[in-house]
């Protein structure tokens, strides 16, 4: 490897979301709400959803009334794009709103995408892939990373990391690398001939331009999708090397479903489109790296919560504003929100973060795929056919989230969207290797693949087999002497009110060997149910959740060598 120098600097970070502008505070009311006030909206156009089962008398009664034309409509939510005389949409609103046979109605609201930081200058597995030594969210062993060649010979680096400040990527893909789970990313569209995503490519749609070729014609897409199920040790050139990146998935398919132009210009229709096509193409998890401040709109929420009941995991960027303000679809009700931290295990300056986060990962000066156009179709070296850079933002992070997802649903023991969100926040790191918890700016800490994996895959107790008639010519074995009673003690207890559930940590003087199990104490109205807790041999600690968390009693630890504890 070429000698590499480190080069520290103060760098002023820019974060990436999708947004919307911010909408005026403590208003109520569906009309009052969302109006072409709360935000940009695409002028000539509102977004009509009518109440399941109505005619189409009564549907073209209501345009006609209104003065609108329909156009586009998602079969799996109702929602119609209408065409209205510019300048007119409010009041094109108003008159739905009107109509008992109408659900809601909106403005077609823009988001916008603010271009991410490229940085330029200022049992374990693992892949051969040529810039793995940059990824350090994966595997961070204290390593220089943003490295260029030097002039002067090697290399001049701008980052070096802190060991183990990661998502535990080769310790995860020893337990599994995945399957071919399919990940709708909706976003900027992705270029399915990247060396490193053609393989992985499942197809997709085109919103904008309302064709079967979602090409990225801007970059994010291609990036987001490469983080999640870059290929893993796949040959390129001749001779051949491994090439490019990995993703956290890397036998995970990508469905792209571009819904933002070549701008970066995305509309509230257009998202939610992609939402309903990923239910019907079969995608297991969706990630959105975009966010609008609230109030979120009630259209995208429904479309939110129909794919969540349809059986998909959704994740989505809490976004880039470094403050603690709400961003949707993030902070809908199922959905998985993430922030982003850095190579040190610290909150990334620009991420957003508070006690509606659910969850953190890597997000800073991110090594991922972008499109080969970016690179003037200009191809390196064996290993080195693509074209990759550095993105920093929560952008980044939500796809190390979606990735983890898509490996949590290869699990066979795995069936439902909840499983999967429960092992993700469960395995979650509360206090990561930085002076400040990671548990301490979101919910439940920093992504842990590993640490999620494992979970729920402790082996029971064996049961006894039968007592054998020894042998006459058998020596009888001394009799071994019983272990003693283990020392348990319950080191932290948090309660997540979104969730309704108890986190629960402990240690046993027994451990690994102790199985430890938490019940609830309440006396008069003892909850029947008990959780076991499962041990992280880093960590040194036993850690899971109670869900029959509502008012309890106490909780009671029990190990099964004796020992136990009380909250």
């Amino acid at each position: 490897m070429p000698t590499r120098v480190a080069v520290y600097l103060l760098v002023s970070l820019a974060g990436l979301a999708i947004l919307l502008s911010e909408a005026p505070s403590g208003v109520t009311g569906r009309a009052a709400a969302f109006t072409t006030a709360a935000g940009p909206f695409v002028s000539g156009e509102v977004l009509v959803q009518f109440k399941p089962g109505i005619a189409a008398s009564a549907i073209a009664a209501a345009h006609s009334q209104a003065g609108g034309s329909p156009g586009a409509s998602i079969a799996r939510t109702g929602v119609q794009l209408v065409r209205v005389q510019a300048g007119r949409e409010d009041a094109a609103i108003a008159a739905y709103l009107r109509n008992p046979n109408v659900l809601n109605a909106t403005p077609n609201y823009l988001y916008s995408i603010i271009k991410p930081v490229s940085h330029s200058p200022g049992s374990e597995v693992m892949p051969g892939d040529f810039y793995f030594d940059e990824q350090w969210a994966l595997h961070n062993t204290g390593q220089l990373f943003q490295c260029m060649p030097w002039p002067l010979g090697g290399e001049l680096c701008w980052y070096i990391g802190t060991p183990d400040a990661d998502i535990d990527a080769p310790e995860g893909w020893a337990i599994t690398p995945g399957t071919d789970i399919k990940v709708a990313v909706i976003d900027t569209g992705v270029d399915y001939t990247h060396p490193d995503l053609a393989s992985r490519y499942a197809g997709g749609y085109d919103f904008v331009n309302d064709d079967a070729d979602p090409m990225d014609d801007m970059y994010h897409g291609t990036h987001v999708s490469g983080i999640i199920a870059a290929a893993m040790n796949n040959q390129t050139g001749n001779p051949g090397g491994e090439e490019g990146v990995a993703g956290v998935a890397p036998n995970a398919r990508i469905l792209a479903y571009k819904v933002c132009d070549s701008g970066g210009n995305c509309t509230d229709f257009a998202i939610q489109q992609g939402i309903a096509q990923a239910v019907t193409d079969g995608a297991k998890v969706i990630n959105m790296s975009l966010g609008a401040p609230g109030p979120g709109s009630p259209l995208m929420e429904n479309a939110v919560q129909v794919a969540w009941g349809a059986g998909l995991v959704i994740v989505a960027a809490a976004g880039n504003e470094g403050t603690t303000q709400q961003f949707f679809p993030a902070a809908f009700d199922n959905v998985v929100s993430v922030a982003a931290f850095d190579e040190d295990h610290l909150r990334a300056t620009f991420s957003t973060y508070g006690s509606w986060v659910d969850i953190s990962a890597p997000g800073n000066v991110i090594m991922g795929a972008v499109p080969i156009s970016q690179c003037g179709g200009v191809v390196g070296g064996p290993g080195d056919q693509g074209c990759y850079n550095w993105l920093s933002g929560t952008s980044m992070a939500s796809p190390h989230v979606a990735g983890a997802a898509a490996l949590l649903w290869s699990r066979g023991d795995v069936t439902s969207n909840v499983q999967v969100v429960d092992l993700l926040f469960d395995g979650a790191e509360g206090d990561g290797v930085a002076s400040a918890r990671l548990d301490s700016w979101t919910i439940h800490g920093g992504l842990n693949i590993h640490n999620s994996l494992s979970l729920g895959t402790t082996a029971p107790t064996p049961t006894p087999s039968p007592t054998q008639t020894p042998l006459p010519t058998a020596t009888p074995e001394p009799t071994a002497t019983p272990p003693a009673t283990d020392v348990v003690v319950i080191t932290k207890v948090t309660y997540n009110a979104r969730r309704d559930q108890l986190k629960i940590e402990a240690t046993s003087s027994g451990a690994p060997d102790a199985v430890l199990t938490a019940h609830d104490t309440n006396p008069t109205n003892p909850c029947p149910q008990s959780s076991q807790l499962t041990y992280n041999s880093k960590k040194g600690v036993y850690a899971g959740t109670f869900s029959c968390a509502a008012n309890p009693g106490g909780i009671l630890v029990k190990s099964s060598l004796g020992g136990s504890d009380t909250w």
